[in-house]
């Protein structure tokens, strides 16, 4: 399958996947919500919204921060670092 081909699908997926990371984080925002920044900040960046993507990392950046979540700050900072 060409990778146009596959976009689609791929697409639903991820938005079923940003889903139930939503709901997690409208529960629980310090287990999963820089999880749910961090893809959608990717989201934007892959759409060429650097500008967004940029604002929505620094947010995940700073709710892993302030979660003590040191493990996944770190793999952030590395994520955010390659836009």
């Amino acid at each position: 399958m060409k990778p146009e081909e596959a976009r689609p699908e791929l697409l639903r997926v991820l938005e079923e996947n940003q889903d139930w990371l939503k709901e997690r984080s409208n529960d629980a925002f310090c287990n999963y919500g820089h999880l749910y920044l961090v893809i959608e900040a990717e989201r934007k960046a892959a759409e060429g919204r650097t500008g967004e993507a940029l604002r929505l990392y620094e947010e995940a950046l700073g709710a892993a921060k302030k979660h003590d979540r040191s493990l996944h700050h770190a793999i952030l900072c590395d994520v955010a670092a390659l836009l």
